[in-house]
């Protein structure tokens, strides 16, 4: 059995982060 996963609204998440050029971030995500 094959597992796909689909991004839903990568764009728009991505657009609401206000990244900072000097911030420090973490993935924390599992998978």
């Amino acid at each position: 059995m094959e597992f796909k996963h689909d991004t839903v609204m990568l764009h728009e998440t991505v657009d609401m982060l206000e990244v900072k050029p000097d911030g420090i971030y973490v993935d924390a995500t599992l998978g």
